[in-house]
């Protein structure tokens, strides 16, 4: 089956990721509630947002369009680092994210129009993170980097300083296992190539 692939993301990050696999795609976003649900586990909860994005734009596509979403969080100790709030806000997760493990979970979720494909996934990478002191932090923070991300720190920039080690797939705490999402989407019928 082909279709025409629709990312419902603003993400640049997620827009590079897609663009190795599928070079023509189109990019449709409304805004929708990312209010994550303690009450459920955090997969649930993340998915559920993942969710909410792709049918916010469902009713807007085409018969042979197939939708894209996805929503990425930094957790650690059962507490969601989700994008800061302020500098502030950036300092007090990077600070508790020093010299620990902590794990990157991106829900997706792929749906067509047609509803041949639904596909739900959450994949989980473990990052540990060197031992910041106040000066890797607080340079770092003026790299103004932090802004817009999850765990306040951006593994494919500057903030790779910050990272001992990664355990899974590193595309994942950019923001989209591409090459995972390709396969399930391949073993579905979906023709990219």
């Amino acid at each position: 089956m082909r279709y025409n692939v629709i990312l419902a993301s603003k993400s640049p990050r997620r827009k590079e990721l897609l663009e190795r696999f599928i070079t023509n795609f189109q990019i449709k976003t409304k805004d929708t509630d990312e209010y994550i649900d303690n009450t459920i586990p955090i997969e649930n909860a993340i998915l559920n947002i993942a969710k909410k994005k792709a049918l916010a734009i469902i009713n807007d596509i085409n018969t042979n369009d197939l939708v894209i979403s996805a929503d990425t969080v930094v957790c650690y100790n059962n507490n969601i680092y989700g994008k800061p709030k302020n500098r502030e806000s950036a300092y007090n997760m990077l600070t508790t994210l020093s010299g620990n493990t902590h794990v990157v979970m991106t829900a997706i979720y792929c749906i067509s129009k047609d509803n041949k494909i639904n596909i739900e996934l959450v994949e989980k990478t473990y990052v540990k993170f060197i031992d910041l002191d106040i000066n890797i932090i607080n340079t770092y923070l003026n790299t103004n980097e932090y802004i817009d991300k999850a765990g306040a720190y951006a593994i494919q920039g500057k903030g790779s300083i910050l990272v001992e080690k990664i355990d899974g797939c590193y595309d994942n705490v950019v923001g989209l296992p591409v090459s995972k999402l390709i396969r399930l989407l391949k073993n579905n019928g979906v023709i990219f190539f």
